[in-house]
């Protein structure tokens, strides 16, 4: 019986050691770059549709998908065409909302708020 509780405390102590170093892992990743932030053009949408960033974000669009999309960014008078595999950025100083699309398959559509 003794042996079978120290197996199992050891098998939870190696679980919760486990997961501690996970965690820890995930955050050191998700702050490799915080001022760039990536929108994937794929399967004729923009994934992530909508983004909040806070100023002198760099965003950067890359066309995943195998015919050609346009970047329109409404209130700073940008527009790019991106052919496959091409990549855009554009780097968001103003607080403001910024809708931007494709000119080219009008229903594709988003949103970046930019805000402290």
């Amino acid at each position: 019986m003794k042996k079978i509780i120290f197996l199992l405390t050891g098998v939870c102590l190696f679980t919760l050691i486990a997961c501690g170093n996970t965690k820890e892992k995930a955050v050191t990743s998700s702050n490799q770059n915080p001022s760039l932030t990536e929108i994937s053009v794929e399967n004729m949408m923009f994934t992530p549709e909508t983004i909040t960033v806070k100023p002198n974000t760099t965003v950067k669009w890359t066309n995943n998908d195998s015919v050609e999309h346009t970047i329109k960014i409404d209130n700073a008078n940008i527009e790019k065409n991106l052919k496959p595999s091409d990549e855009f950025s554009y780097k968001f100083i103003e607080l403001n909302s910024y809708n931007y699309s494709c000119t080219i398959h009008p229903d594709m559509k988003g949103l970046i708020v930019v805000e402290k």
